[in-house]
């Protein structure tokens, strides 16, 4: 029988879910705790411990990181980037945008060499895998009420 440390707890399939779900402004931390097949209070200290942030301040990474992507490598609009990275408001997203990189969007987008912030996309690696996004892709419905 697995130890209580060796035992799986489902914080890595809740982490390739977000991964894969992070554009979708319906994902919440009851979705990633279904995946994990934990409570949410669980999942909650769960999740701090493994990865040192909460799941709403790890979200809030992996969508900025996306969006600072999208700013420096495309010519789409700011508020087109906003909505593809799961924000539903522009207020919202330009204000933890500043937050995290001290700067807006656009003069993040013109001024590449002055951001800071944010360390790299822990996503990237998970999200360029086919598989992964295959098997995980979709595995809670996000148009499901928790």
């Amino acid at each position: 029988m697995p130890t209580r440390t060796t035992m799986p707890d489902g914080i890595d399939d809740a982490l390739i879910f977000i991964c894969v779900n992070y554009a979708d402004s319906r994902l919440c931390l009851d979705m990633a705790a279904q995946v994990a097949g934990v409570s949410r209070f669980h999942f909650s200290r769960m999740f701090k411990a493994r990865t040192g942030a909460r799941f709403v301040e790890y979200l809030t990474r992996i969508r900025l990181a996306e969006a600072s992507n999208r700013l420096l490598n495309t010519e789409d609009s700011v508020s087109s980037i906003c909505y593809a990275v799961g924000y539903r408001d522009l207020s919202n997203f330009h204000r933890m945008f500043r937050r995290h990189y001290g700067t807006t969007p656009s003069a993040h987008r013109r001024h590449p060499a002055a951001r800071g912030g944010l360390i790299g996309d822990a996503c990237t690696s998970t999200m360029a895998d086919p598989i992964v996004r295959n098997r995980y892709a979709g595995s809670v419905p996000l148009n499901t009420r928790l």
